[in-house]
């Protein structure tokens, strides 16, 4: 059984749809439309430019409805989709264009429609889309609902959230936990912010995945002292160390959630994950590297790319800046991508890989932003399991690792662990840190442009090991890198500098030590 969901109905070709013209709750429709028809049809819908506020790629692109959005969606048809066949809507007119289209086409999958209420908008929304995965619905605001109305779209069912009264975001968890839990895929939890129907929302982009597969989703304010301690009342209903899929606010839910023995995969609005789940888990081979002759007067430093647990990083940024970016491939980096890509984007993921690897980058391994504490055994264990599979999946041997390291190291086993983080974040071990722990070696992270990095090469002692955090691919992080390269060999002239991957520092160390 795999670590995620995956869809069982094999792709055999897409129907691709744009929905750049609908409003936003046209878009939500169209999502949980696309998740109900590819759960079991070999024809499956494949969406393209859906909105996300928190998708702030995009930066080679000019603004396109006030956002900067990376749009990678369109890339995949051609990059891992090309042979399969393609049928491209043509949107109707009106109001839902091309939600119109689709109603038209696929009507017959629907069961009925669910409502969703305005002034509980968030946390209806998720409900809502839990209901729909459970009953085919199609989730609706009330404005759309009069538009299917006036269409002359008929459904023999109709729940109607707004007749539920909810008073707050608390009444309708517990509401949806006794009438939709126990009938829902339990085989990971899902929680979701910002789905709203304005431009500040996160997009609907997810909800395909959660409809396919019938997860139940909910919303709490995790701001709200209040609401963030009913958390715990929903993962409870699952077995400790249950993935979390989904997203809230990861500087106040690592910690609540590490507490409880609990992980976040973040999926922020990530196009189509019921079709590239739809493809079988692959068997990527183990990443390897010739080994430079180590010299004891050198400074290596490694630059990593991050933030890939987060699948809108995996899937979006870091294509869109390796497709785009022309420094791409001129230095060595570490890149962080997800290892469950193995299972949830197999496609995708053999494409990152080569790419990256035939541009001399390392592919590295992070499951998710914050992990559960050591002492929540049950959760941890499960953690590193799921690390120690993916990795062995996604063929890296190198991770990234912000707290409990040396935990992970023990327990993981990889052959290189960059630890530690930006900025003033005091997760990880120290930023010049590194030993060899049995065969993990540990790096620990300074953050580029946050710290005097010209003054700690200049200071280094020889022979001397830095892992330096770049930054996202949000924006060029390639160039970022190659600016950065080029200022500190003009800065330190008589200095031995070598750029490498985290591999290859393992490798020079692990000589270095030997001699």
């Amino acid at each position: 059984m795999s670590i995620l969901p995956k869809i069982s109905s094999a792709t055999a070709s897409l129907v691709v749809a744009d929905l750049r013209s609908d409003p936003m709750d046209g878009q939500i429709a169209a999502c949980v439309l696309q998740g109900i028809v590819n759960r079991t049809s070999a024809e499956k819908i494949y969406v393209h430019h859906t909105r996300c506020a928190d998708n702030r790629g995009g930066w080679a692109d000019p603004a396109e409805l006030g956002l900067h959005m990376a749009h990678t969606a369109e890339d995949w048809l051609e990059l891992v989709y090309a042979d399969l066949p393609k049928n491209l809507l043509v949107p109707s007119a009106g109001r839902y264009p091309m939600l119109k289209t689709l109603l038209l086409k696929y009507h017959e999958f629907l069961s009925g429609v669910v409502v969703y209420d305005p002034r509980l908008e968030q946390a209806t929304i998720e409900l809502a889309t839990t209901i729909a995965g459970q009953r085919d619905f199609l989730v609706v605001s009330p404005t759309l609902y009069d538009w299917l109305q006036e269409e002359g779209f008929v459904f023999d069912q109709k729940t109607d959230l707004r007749e539920c009264n909810f008073k707050n975001n608390l009444e309708c968890l517990e509401y949806a936990l006794v009438n939709w839990f126990d009938s829902a895929n339990h085989q990971v939890a899902f929680t979701w912010s910002h789905m709203t129907t304005d431009m500040e929302s996160w997009g609907p982009a997810n909800k395909d995945y959660v409809v396919a597969n019938r997860l139940f989703t909910f919303y709490l304010d995790i701001f709200d002292k209040e609401e963030r301690a009913h958390y715990k009342d929903v993962f409870d209903h699952y077995p400790v160390g249950t993935p979390i899929l989904g997203w809230t606010d990861e500087i106040v839910a690592d910690g609540l959630f590490a507490g409880m023995g609990r992980m976040m995969i973040p999926v922020i609005s990530v196009e189509n994950l019921s079709v590239s789940s739809s493809f079988e888990t692959v068997q990527i081979p183990d990443y390897e590297e010739v080994i430079p002759e180590a010299e004891e007067d050198a400074v290596y430093l490694v630059f990593q790319v991050a933030d890939g647990d987060n699948l809108l990083h995996s899937l979006v940024y870091e294509p869109y800046t390796i497709l785009r970016d022309k420094a791409f491939g001129k230095v060595p980096a570490a890149w962080v991508l997800n290892p469950l890509l193995c299972e949830i984007a197999p496609r995708q993921l053999v494409w990152l890989t080569e790419h990256l690897r035939q541009a001399g980058q390392e592919p590295v391994a992070m499951l998710s932003d914050g992990s559960p504490d050591p002492d929540r055994y049950t959760g941890f264990r499960r953690y590193c399991d799921i690390l120690v599979y993916a990795m062995a999946k996604a063929g890296m041997t190198g991770m990234k690792q912000m707290a409990h390291s040396e935990a992970v190291a023990w327990n993981v086993g990889p052959g290189e662990l960059l630890s530690g983080y930006s900025g003033s974040d005091p997760r990880g071990i120290g930023p010049y840190e590194t030993h060899l722990d049995r065969d993990t070696f540990h790096m620990g992270s300074v953050p580029l442009g946050e710290c005097d990095l010209v003054g700690i090469l200049q200071n280094a002692e020889a022979p001397a090991f830095i892992s330096v955090f770049a930054g996202t691919a949000m924006s060029e992080a390639p160039a970022r890198i190659e600016n950065a390269v080029r200022e500190l060999i003009e800065a330190l002239p008589d200095r031995k500098l070598r750029f490498v991957t985290p591999y290859v520092a393992k490798g020079i160390f692990k000589k270095l030590n030997e001699k």
